[in-house]
């Protein structure tokens, strides 16, 4: 039977996520989510501070996990790179597509 409120859907899901945890391990569960999101760097990248970068699934597998590896440093660089700048992201995002704006530049979205 569906949650019928807000309220209801709330109550459901607080006992989802504590019998989850009554029963897997966090640190099992948050180990998981970051193999996941470094192998998805194994297909290619892209995201509003990277260009598109697409890897070449004909390479040999080392090959293709250590191109998504550099991929994934170059990524993480780049977000320390802007918060050592001191600069908000969604400030200096507007500040870029406003300055693609003034040129006639498409900016990706």
């Amino acid at each position: 039977m569906p949650a019928s409120s807000p309220e209801e859907r709330r109550a459901i899901a607080a006992i989802a996520a504590l019998s989850r945890s009554a029963t897997e391990s966090g640190t099992d569960r948050l180990a998981n989510a970051n193999r996941a999101y470094r192998a998805s760097f194994n297909v290619g990248h892209e995201c509003r501070m990277c260009k598109l970068i697409t890897i070449d699934q004909a390479l040999p597998a080392d090959e293709i996990e250590r191109r998504g590896e550099a991929l994934y440093k170059i990524h993480m660089r780049r977000l320390a790179l802007w918060r050592t700048r001191g600069q908000n992201f969604a400030a200096q995002l507007a500040a870029i597509e406003a300055d693609a704006e003034l040129a006639g530049i498409a900016t990706p979205q």
